[in-house]
C-alpha cells in the first residue's frame, strides 16, 4: 500500500478534521492523484449523497483506503458514515467534497471489507462526454466496421474449467443430502445448508446479548449500539471460524474419507455461548 496523500476536512461545527490519509495499492493512482489532490489541503464542509446512483465512468481509478491516527477523525466518520451502514442497514449514503471544480471526493463505508473506503470522481468526463454527445447536430457519426473475431477455443476452455471447479467442490460446512437423511430422530435439529448456518448464528448470538442485557434497542447511547454491533459481528466471525474444525484432516472426527461430521444446532449454541462469554462476561456463565 502507498500513501497517496493526507487532507483535513471543515465539518459543520466548525472543527477541522485531521490527518485523513488516503492510500492505495495502485502504483498509478499513487503517483497521479497527488498532482491531483495536494496533502493538507483543507475541504469545505461534506454533503451526503447517495452512492448508488453515480456514474461508473465518473470514477478516477480504483477506490482508495482511508487510514487516521487521529481518534477525533475516527470518531467523526463513525458519527456521520459507520452509523448509517451498521446501525440503520443503510450503505447507499457517503459524504462528498469537492477538490477542484473537477474533482469530488465520496468517502463510504464498505461492508465487506469494513473500512471506509474513497472515490475520486472526475466530473470533467461528463463534461466530455456531453460534449460527444451535443456535438453537431447535422453531422454524422461514421463507426468503423470492424470483423469480430469469436474467442478462441482455449480462451472459453479457461473459464468452462474454473466453472466446473466451483460446481464440483463441495461446502465443508454442509452436510450432504444423503447423509441428512440417514440421520435418526435428531436430525431436525441438524443444519444441512450454509444459510441454515448463518441464520441460526445470527439468531443464537441475538438470543446470548438479549439474555445479557444487551440490544441495540435497549441502550440509548451511540457508542454502546456500536459496541454491541461490533460484539455481534465478531461472534458470528469467531463461530463460522470456529466451525472449520469439521473439516481439518488433523481432526479424526469423521468416520470416513468421503462422510462430513454433521453440523447441529446444539454445536453452534455451545460455541456462541463460550464466545459471548470470552467477550462479554466479567464473572462465570450466565446459565
Amino acid at each position: 500500500m502507498n500513501q497517496v496523500t493526507t487532507i483535513r476536512l471543515n465539518s459543520q461545527s466548525g472543527d477541522i478534521i485531521d490527518d485523513i490519509q488516503l492510500w492505495t495499492d495502485d502504483s498509478v493512482s499513487a503517483k497521479e492523484l497527488p498532482k491531483i489532490i495536494p496533502t493538507s489541503q483543507l475541504f469545505e464542509s461534506p454533503r451526503y449523497i447517495k452512492i448508488t446512483s453515480i456514474p461508473l465512468y465518473l470514477s478516477f481509478g480504483k477506490p482508495l483506503t482511508v487510514f487516521s491516527s487521529h481518534e477525533d477523525t475516527n470518531i467523526y466518520f463513525k458519527q456521520h458514515l459507520l452509523k448509517f451502514s451498521l446501525l440503520e442497514n443503510n450503505n447507499s449514503l457517503g459524504l462528498l467534497v469537492q477538490a477542484n471544480p473537477n474533482i469530488y471526493i465520496v468517502f463510504y463505508f464498505e461492508r465487506e471489507s469494513e473500512k471506509i473506503m474513497v472515490l475520486i470522481l472526475n466530473i470533467g468526463n461528463l463534461n466530455k462526454l456531453d460534449y460527444m454527445m451535443v456535438g453537431d447536430s447535422n453531422s454524422k457519426l461514421e463507426i468503423p466496421k470492424t470483423k469480430r473475431i469469436p474467442p478462441s477455443p482455449m480462451t472459453t476452455k479457461i473459464f468452462d474449467k474454473v466453472l466446473e471447479k466451483k460446481k464440483l467442490k463441495p461446502n465443508p460446512f454442509l452436510v450432504s443430502s444423503s447423509q441428512s437423511s440417514h440421520a435418526s430422530s435428531p436430525s431436525l435439529s441438524i443444519l444441512s445448508t450454509q444459510e441454515q448456518i448463518n441464520t441460526a448464528i445470527n439468531k443464537i448470538i441475538l438470543s446470548g446479548l438479549r439474555i445479557r442485557g444487551l440490544s441495540a434497542n435497549m441502550v440509548d447511547s451511540f457508542n454502546d449500539k456500536l459496541t454491541i454491533k461490533e460484539i455481534h459481528q465478531m461472534t458470528y466471525k469467531a463461530t463460522l471460524f470456529a466451525l472449520r474444525k469439521y473439516n481439518y484432516t488433523f481432526n479424526k472426527i469423521n468416520s470416513g474419507p468421503t462422510k462430513k461430521s454433521p453440523i447441529r444446532l446444539n454445536d453452534l449454541q455451545a460455541i456462541v455461548e463460550n464466545l459471548l462469554e470470552l467477550f462479554v462476561d466479567l464473572e462465570g456463565p450466565l446459565i
